[in-house]
């Protein structure tokens, strides 16, 4: 039987206080499959809910601030392609490093992480990458327009 309790609680809304007799009466018969089924509609409501809750915590996040959003955005505008920024993305993953923007900023920064990281590959990979890195730099440092210089007040 229910308890006087959950009556009190169920007396207005007939229809799920009828539900839920019927559930529970068939529960004390012997016929758990009406719990059981219960159980079940109840947990894919509940996992639908959840995936709901990524979906717009998903949706809803600010990606203009990340920091492989805006590495993204700058190693765009000074003309890497995709393949290098990806390359550039993973060394960064691998140092650790909090942005992989820093990669772009200084040339000792830059040499410095991807020799660090070259010293963890093979030999093949070495020295493919290494090549890569070399071009990486010289398009980023060696190709910069000189520093605009103050006129001269003599």
């Amino acid at each position: 039987m229910l308890h006087p309790i959950l009556f009190v609680a169920l007396e207005n809304n007939a229809r799920f206080s009828e539900t839920v007799r019927h559930i529970v009466d068939h529960w004390h018969r012997g016929q758990g499959h009406s719990i059981a089924l219960f159980l079940v509609m109840l947990s894919i409501v509940m996992v639908a809910f959840w995936v709901l809750s990524i979906w717009d915590r998903f949706r809803r996040r600010d990606t203009s601030t990340r920091p492989v959003t805006v590495f993204r955005q700058l190693a765009r505008e000074v003309g890497l392609d995709w393949w290098q920024r990806l390359l550039l993305i993973n060394v960064a993953r691998r140092q650790r490093l909090r942005s992989p923007t820093t990669l772009l900023l200084a040339p000792s920064s830059f040499r410095h992480y991807t020799k660090r990281y070259l010293d963890r590959a093979g030999p093949l990979r070495r020295r493919a990458l290494g090549a890569q890195f070399e071009g990486i730099a010289r398009h980023l440092f060696d190709a910069a327009p000189p520093c605009a210089t103050a006129p001269d007040d003599a």
